[in-house]
């Protein structure tokens, strides 16, 4: 039997759809694939969200943990040194959770030192006079003046160079504020400031030597690859740092100016005649906190009689009114006590605490290297607070345990007291949290503010 030949136009259909099978399969295998990738990389795409979700609240959690620790102690009736305060956020710095964990503090070669830093220990630069400004490296005069300008308002400087009208004739222009500086980012606006200045290599301002900080290279952000973090001034001055309206227990501040003398009396265990010498004292015009250490209580207190008695005559008033005891001589105020002043000191104030005062420098956590940048604190006198810090394991409890330095006097006591404090309220805070499973890593970078409760965060930034 024979078989008869195929036409070569049915062998033609055949083959084309032989290959447009094969073709058809091919791009359904080709679509196939591609939507396998495509899921694979949305798979993959959402753990790494995921993880990366886990991190950031690993890191928040680390936050969180410091506020607390912050929160309590600033509460205690009885609190506790700054030293021990370190400790105990040092302590609560490292914490596991569920697939993840955290880490609070910096480090630099190659170690880790946990807890927060103490912004305290740092110079608040609304605070820096021309002088100390100019110790900075790498600071002009045109810089400090300009510095100067930009927190005081042109009125107040001679300086006119860095005016308004400089800053409005930039490129992208904008106005000096006149006001103090909020943060060192705010500080690279002023004319001159740059930010190798500022930051050196801590290109990013949080405390951590990171890796492309520790690289070799010379353009951005540039180091030395040493193993060691150069912060520039950001390692000896701070804008963060708030004076504490709260006294030492956690209480806010009797303001003398508005405060009652059986209420003076009551708080600082006094007799009613020293009340009514600081209350009367507090009202006048200028009055200081640091006059009530450097002047004897029963001076300050005849010299606001003999104003009062001053202005009664010009009145037209009867001076005989604020005369008291025998003989028309007005009773001796008996002197406060060390413990007396310390609490006076600590507890009061004269008006009250204005919103984001520049904080004080704190004598417990301060560095002697940048006490070297205060003009007007000498060497020896540096030497000399150091050591007395050091003898009391960085635990004064006061400005006024000064005295105990040999050859203090209230007149330098007062001086000192003007620009330190042994208590700080403003703590920076960088936690990074990792995702176990991952490796992922978030850092948050925040400020914490203990200067009034409850606790805030100031500033907070996420990377």
């Amino acid at each position: 039997m024979h078989t008869l030949p195929t036409h070569p136009a049915a062998r033609a259909r055949r083959g084309f759809a032989t290959a447009l099978v094969l073709w058809a399969v091919a791009i359904s295998s080709i679509v196939l694939v591609s939507l396998q990738v495509s899921a694979w990389r949305q798979a993959a795409a959402g753990r790494e969200e995921v993880a990366r979700v886990r991190a950031k609240w690993a890191a928040r959690s680390g936050i969180e943990a410091m506020i607390a620790r912050l929160q309590s102690e600033t509460q205690q009736s009885q609190p506790v040194g700054p030293g021990a305060l370190l400790k105990a956020l040092a302590d609560d710095a490292q914490g596991e959770l569920a697939g993840c964990s955290f880490r609070v503090g910096t480090s630099n070669l190659g170690r880790f030192e946990p807890g927060a830093e103490d912004t305290g220990a740092l110079i608040n630069i609304n605070t820096m006079t021309r002088e100390d400004l100019m110790l900075l490296s790498g600071m002009t005069e045109d810089i400090a003046d300009a510095i100067l300008s930009w927190i005081n308002g042109d009125s107040d400087t001679s300086f006119t160079m860095y005016n308004a009208d400089y800053y409005r004739g930039l490129p992208h222009s904008y106005v000096p504020r006149g006001k103090p500086i909020r943060s060192l980012a705010e500080l690279e606006l002023v004319a001159g400031v740059t930010p190798d200045l500022i930051r050196g290599e801590d290109w990013n301002l949080n405390g951590v030597l990171d890796a492309n900080e520790n690289d070799g290279n010379a353009s951005w952000p540039p180091d030395n690859a040493d193993g060691v973090l150069d912060r520039g001034w950001s390692a000896i001055i701070t804008a963060s740092s708030s004076f504490n309206a709260l006294g030492p227990s956690g209480e806010p501040r009797l303001d003398l100016k508005s405060a009652t003398a059986n209420e003076v009396a009551a708080l600082l265990r006094l007799e009613s005649l020293q009340a009514d010498a600081i209350v009367a004292y507090a009202q006048a015009d200028g009055a200081t906190m640091e006059t009530l250490i450097s002047t004897d209580l029963n001076t300050l207190y005849q010299q606001v009689l003999q104003q009062q008695q001053q202005q009664q005559q010009q009145a037209g008033g009867f001076a005989g009114t604020i005369r008291g005891g025998r003989n028309n001589r007005t009773p001796t105020v008996r002197a406060l006590t060390r413990d007396q002043t310390a609490m006076l000191y600590d507890d009061c104030s004269i008006g009250p605490p204005k919103s984001g005062q520049p904080g004080k420098i704190n004598l417990n956590t301060v560095s002697r290297e940048t006490l070297n940048y205060l003009a007007s604190v000498d060497p020896a006198t540096a030497d000399a607070i150091i050591a007395h810090r050091d003898s009391a394991g960085g635990e004064l409890t006061s400005i006024v345990d000064l005295l105990d330095i040999q050859g203090m006097t209230t007149a330098q006591l007062a001086e000192l007291a003007a620009k330190f404090d042994v208590r700080s309220s403003v703590f920076a805070v960088t936690s990074r949290g990792k995702d176990a499973a991952t490796g992922t890593e978030v850092e948050i970078r925040a400020e914490i503010d203990r200067s009034r409760l409850p606790v805030v965060i100031r500033t907070l930034i996420v990377r």
